[in-house]
């Protein structure tokens, strides 16, 4: 996922802190879509570890990331595009969870 986020934008931002960012989204995935409790949800630590969103809705973690690389920069108003465009992913996953569970 490391991959396709900085081949979408080109940034500095270390590794560890895009993989906090994953566990960020992956956490509220797994909390409000899934109904995990908090303590349950297990950390992403290292890239080999599997996220719980398919492929076809994976965009919603590019997209939360590199938001958060323009919210780094400073740049606002990307950030806030790229937030609602965030939020619209994890509705439609959202949806297809639910009518698939």
């Amino acid at each position: 996922m490391l991959d396709i986020i900085d081949a979408t934008k080109e940034n500095d931002v270390p590794e560890g802190l895009k993989i906090r960012w994953l566990n960020d989204v992956e956490g509220r995935v797994m909390c409000e879509v899934c109904r995990a409790m908090p303590e349950s949800v297990k950390s992403i630590v290292s890239l080999e570890d599997e996220l719980c969103v398919p492929e076809a809705y994976s965009m919603l973690y590019v997209l939360y990331v590199v938001s958060m690389i323009e919210f780094t920069k400073g740049d606002y108003s990307d950030f806030a595009r790229l937030t609602l465009e965030f939020e619209k992913a994890f509705e439609l996953y959202a949806r297809w969870y639910i009518r698939n569970s």
